[in-house]
């Protein structure tokens, strides 16, 4: 058995193709600062394909090898100050101002999750797993939830009803 790299659930080692999400093995990443499916972090995460981009951020799918659970793994990466080469896990961070700005932006990141941690008690709020810093920069390892994102409902419902529970 082994993990497709699209959505984490076991294949054969005969498919090359999921029949759950469609993930073809040995699809590279559609971009080259993005790290390659199937490498391990941290000693235990395996790193599975984008789920998303953000101006400060890359977020995949991951695999907790250690406790045997699907995980969201979000990096920091903002590609104002680094960047990365194709099939380097290292990243690169631009020199003078940049680099102090990357610095500062990962301290940030880190205690953030640290901050985020708090709440793992909270259903309202994704529990955070771990935190490691590795390959230049850091990695917040988190609860992976499926659904939609907020672009793909407002593609399909044009509007969102505001739901707001006050606890007394």
């Amino acid at each position: 058995m082994k993990l497709c790299l699209g959505c984490m659930h076991e294949l054969s080692d005969d498919m090359v193709i999921c029949p759950n999400c469609g993930y073809e093995e040995g699809t590279l990443p559609k971009e080259a600062y993005y790290l390659p499916a199937g490498i391990l972090l941290g000693e235990r995460y395996i790193i599975g394909k984008v789920l998303g981009y953000g101006g400060f951020g890359i977020t995949y799918i991951g695999y907790d090898e250690l406790l045997k659970r699907i995980v969201a793994i979000k990096e920091y990466f903002p590609s104002n100050f680094a960047t990365r080469g194709l099939e380097s896990r290292d990243v690169v961070i631009y020199s003078g101002e940049a680099n102090e700005q990357y610095q500062a932006g990962l301290q940030r990141f880190i205690s953030e999750a640290k901050r985020l941690a708090q709440f793992n008690q909270s259903d309202n709020i994704v529990h955070i797993y771990d935190c490691i810093q590795e390959n230049k920069t850091g990695y917040i390892i988190m609860e992976y939830l499926e659904g939609k994102t907020v672009k793909e409902l407002l593609k399909e419902k044009k509007k969102l009803e505001y739901l707001c529970k006050i606890k007394s």
